[in-house]
């Protein structure tokens, strides 16, 4: 077990130049949607435009004008630009956590996530990174930002406990794709728990077991071994009709975002597309694609799943899908 806890910086403010602090913002923001742009592309090909569209919403508060004008109003008031930005996002992660719906009150760790991504360049600290020793570990965090969760690897990670955050964060989700088994929310006592003690972490369960003793550990590896068994039982019946116990036939159908998504869903047994979200489709490049483009793209993911239905969404662009086209188109 490794406990890994997040270095909050500690911003002075510092009269400069307006003129130079403004440049130095923007600078940070430029530095910050590209590195969200390379993330962005990483989780799509890693987990699924669905999981990657998270990302696309993390560019989106960097573009926030409110936000902007906010930062530059205090950096013209004489502050820096690292105050400036600590003082405007750590005011609208506040309000959003003091927000009574958790879906919504869970946002407040996106745009944390997205203001220590613009700190770290303006600081010139540059990310915190997790210190492993190439031996597989069980995680203690404090939190895990988005970002965090989306660079795991599953092989170094076992799985993670948190002291915040709750089942509907993008942290969560994220969890759940990479299939690293998670709790989210135990509680700020697990902080205290040392590093290096042996522990077993159930995430569908949502319990952590510390210091089990060698009948427990062995137990716990037979019940691995008989749910690999058992999923690699499902993998090879994954074509075969889903009927349920009391024989009632049940359509299993994706939901998809790219041709990537449609082929993962086709081998994974998926008997149609329930959802093709046609947005992605501008979310994830720079210019409009062309009439020609899409239908290409629609095609292929019809061909790939070979003649079963799918339902294709038309253009769904507005909330927190507003992509950088969704002036001009």
């Amino acid at each position: 077990m490794k406990t890994y806890v997040h270095r909050v910086a500690n911003i002075a403010d510092s009269a400069g130049d307006p003129i130079e602090e403004g440049e130095k913002f923007q600078q940070a923001l430029d530095v910050a949607q590209q590195e969200l742009e390379q993330l962005h592309a990483d989780v799509s090909a890693r987990s699924g435009a669905s999981q990657a569209a998270i990302f696309e919403a993390h560019r989106e508060f960097l573009a926030d004008a409110n936000i902007i004008q906010q930062t530059i109003a205090l950096v013209y008031q004489g502050h820096s630009a690292a105050w400036s930005w600590q003082q405007v996002i750590q005011e609208r992660v506040d309000a959003l956590q003091q927000l009574s719906d958790p879906v919504l009150a869970g946002r407040a760790a996106d745009l944390r996530d997205v203001g220590q991504r613009v700190q770290q360049q303006l600081s010139g600290t540059g990310p915190q990174k997790l210190q492993l020793d190439g031996t597989p570990v069980i995680l203690i965090a404090d939190d895990l930002a988005p970002s965090d969760t989306a660079t795991l690897d599953p092989q170094a990670v076992l799985g993670f406990c948190t002291a915040s955050g709750g089942p509907t964060s993008h942290t969560a989700i994220i969890a759940r794709s990479l299939g690293i088994p998670a709790i989210v929310g135990a509680g700020k006592e697990i902080l205290n728990i040392a590093n290096g003690n042996a522990c077993i972490l159930n995430g569908s369960a949502g319990k952590l077991y510390l210091q089990p003793g060698d009948a427990d550990i062995q137990r716990v590896r037979e019940l691995q071994t008989q749910a690999q068994q058992k999923e690699e039982l499902a993998r090879t019946e994954r074509f075969a009709p889903a009927i349920t116990t009391d024989q009632h036939r049940v359509e299993v159908a994706a939901n998809i975002g790219n041709v990537r998504d449609a082929q993962k869903a086709a081998e994974a047994g998926a008997e149609g597309v329930g959802l093709l979200r046609t947005e992605f489709l501008y979310l994830e490049r720079d210019s409009a694609p062309s009439e020609d483009e899409q239908f290409a793209v629609y095609r292929e993911i019809l061909q790939t799943m070979q003649g079963q239905q799918v339902i294709i969404r038309t253009l769904d662009i507005g909330g927190d899908k507003r992509g950088q086209l969704s002036t001009s188109t």
